[in-house]
């Protein structure tokens, strides 16, 4: 997801609070007609800010949610899967709370709030039927682990491939897939990856992988 969702998300990821209760009929003893009036006037904006700021929150949300599920499925390495399961953690814990959790209506706004800004260009991620089918029934939504880890796993081994076989030197080839080992054992205690039940056969397998490189 674009970081112009992720900008505009973080402006609105404090809650809203709501206006305290102004009581009017404590007040009428010292207060004009046009006073009591303008005061009623205030009140009425105060709420109709607050519902809108709520409103845009719970949008937010979505889209936040919706840019989580793409950082998880275009993570390049495993650090890049870590950081993205926390955010998707995060977003899935941010629509328990009320002040965030959408109604079907917001999760039509940001899906068309989406579209407006990738058809101007303003976005470069644009939303299959399939992904707002997904985020829309997010209560229900499961992760891939495996097709997760899968595509990492591919993406990670077709990278240091290319990067080794640029090495001259043997010697220096040799410390890097001692080091890409200790790597992929350091990452399984993250504490996003270390969610995934399956996240150390995963990870055993790139090391037995990369031990029998040919160097």
């Amino acid at each position: 997801m674009s970081s112009f969702l992720h900008n505009l998300f973080s402006r609105n990821r404090t809650k809203a609070r709501k206006p305290s209760e102004f009581s009017i009929q404590s007040s009428q003893e010292c207060m004009s007609k046009e006073e009591l009036a303008q005061a009623k006037i205030r009140k009425a904006h105060r709420l109709r800010r607050y519902e809108r700021l709520t409103r845009h929150r719970k949008i937010w949300a979505v889209l936040n949610y919706a840019k989580c599920l793409d950082a998880i499925n275009n993570a390049a390495n495993f650090y890049d899967l870590d950081k993205a399961l926390l955010d998707y953690q995060t977003a899935v814990e941010r629509f328990k709370d009320s002040e965030f959790l959408p109604s079907k209506d917001n999760i039509t706004c940001a899906f068309r709030f989406c579209d407006v800004q990738f058809y101007r260009g303003a976005c470069e991620y644009h939303l299959t039927p399939e992904d707002k089918l997904i985020i829309a029934n997010w209560e229900n939504n499961t992760l891939d682990y495996n097709g997760i880890l899968n595509t990492v796993s591919e993406r990670f081994m077709e990278y240091w491939d290319d990067t080794l076989d640029k090495y001259i030197q043997n010697s220096a080839r040799k410390r890097r897939v001692e080091y890409l080992i200790n790597h992929l054992e350091e990452v399984k205690n993250r504490k996003g990856l270390s969610t995934i039940p399956q996240i150390a056969d995963y990870l055993n397998n790139l090391k037995s992988y990369f031990r029998d490189y040919d160097i």
